[in-house]
């Protein structure tokens, strides 16, 4: 529209598609044609009825059809545009589950010479999920732009296209007095530096309490620490003449533990299936034939967390901290085992106690703490 008197040049205006003067425009999007949405699933549930508007007699009272309404609305957009008309809808929610598209867009198809099917095939364009980025051609900003060349581009960036070194005083200065970091937190670093980012730095407020499974793993870990730390066998860990008296103290434990926390149907029933596990993985470890046991002093280790421990561990100007369930020690001292606690939803099944096997998959846990313990 034209801009009106006082007004800057650049300035535009908003009109009805159905008004008698709506303005006509070189390209329209019509967009969210969805089925049971435009033309919508069921009419809203008006302030009076039919028979209450027509005891009234006022004709502007009088319903229409909606969904003619929303016909005559449509047709009233696909007839503005006087060079594109661009149609949008999805194909599945966010959960995946499909979505039918609104069947104005059959409605539309079924004009197009020589008939609906070969108009779709060379109409119709598809973004799938993954097309995060849109391409060069198709980029709508410059920030956009050049996130799609660097994914099309064959080489690295050159030193000179890298973001370069932190230079503020302040924020170095805030670096050098900040204490050391853990092991996880440079995982996270590594798998997505924008988590990291907000989870370390801005460190927003949760809107929810602490989830079950944190919980949980508070419970489970300090229940196994207890009892590693009482051994109610005959050994440091639960042998095939004794599991039974383990098995019987978890239970105590865990009720010790996590009865004042396990509130609703559903931590009672996570209580109930962690304790499954870690029977399971107690009558797992009594018919193992090992030399190593676990040590008091390295139950739930800590290294660089408090006064008196080991310290952190200096890896080129950064210092690291952990908390580490288990180490096993074999006889001779020289060799041990790291062990990791994880619980899951399968059952039955150990909380899969392992010497860090994600190690394998650009870990950085295992070598830190084999460097500390070694320490």
């Amino acid at each position: 529209m034209p801009p009106g008197e006082g007004r800057p040049t650049d300035a535009s205006g908003s009109s009805a598609p159905t008004a008698p003067t709506a303005p006509r425009a070189r390209f329209v999007f019509c967009a969210s044609l969805q089925d049971g949405e435009f033309p919508s699933a069921s009419p809203a549930n008006p302030l009076l009825g039919d028979e209450r508007r027509a005891e009234l007699g006022f004709p502007a009272l009088r319903r229409r059809d909606a969904q003619e309404e929303e016909r005559f609305l449509f047709a009233s957009c696909v007839s503005r545009p006087t060079e594109r008309l661009y149609l949008s809808w999805r194909a599945s929610a966010e959960d995946g589950g499909a979505l039918a598209r609104s069947p104005f867009v059959d409605d539309v198809l079924d004009l197009i010479a020589p008939d609906p099917e070969t108009a779709e095939a060379r109409l119709v364009r598809t973004r799938g999920l993954e097309r995060v980025v849109p391409g060069p051609a198709e980029a709508p900003t410059q920030r956009q732009l050049d996130r799609a060349l660097a994914i099309t581009r064959q080489s690295d960036p050159t030193d000179e296209e890298l973001p370069g070194p932190l230079r503020a005083e302040p924020v170095l200065a805030a670096i050098r007095e900040r204490g050391g970091v853990s092991a996880n937190s440079l995982e996270q670093w590594l798998g997505c530096p924008h988590r990291w980012f907000v989870d370390h730095e801005l460190r927003p407020v949760r809107l929810e309490a602490t989830s079950d499974p944190l919980w949980l793993g508070g419970v489970v870990h300090e229940a196994l620490e207890l009892l590693y730390s009482e051994a109610p066998g005959a050994d440091a860990i639960p042998r095939p003449g004794d599991v039974g008296r383990w098995k019987a103290r978890l239970g105590e434990l865990l009720d010790e533990v996590g009865g004042e926390g396990a509130t609703g149907t559903e931590r009672r029933a996570a209580l109930a299936r962690a304790r499954i596990q870690v029977e399971a993985f107690l009558e797992e470890e009594a018919r193992l034939d090992t030399p190593f046991r676990p040590r008091a002093d390295l139950l739930e280790w800590r290294f660089g967390m408090e006064e008196g421990d080991p310290g952190p561990l200096e890896l080129g100007g950064l210092a690291l901290h952990g908390i580490v369930d288990r180490i096993d020690v074999d006889a001779d001292g020289r060799t041990a085992i790291v062990r990791d606690y994880k619980t899951s939803k399968e059952v039955p099944g150990p909380p899969r106690s392992r010497t860090r096997e994600r190690s394998r998959s650009r870990s950085t846990w295992s070598p830190c703490v084999i460097c500390s313990a070694s320490t």
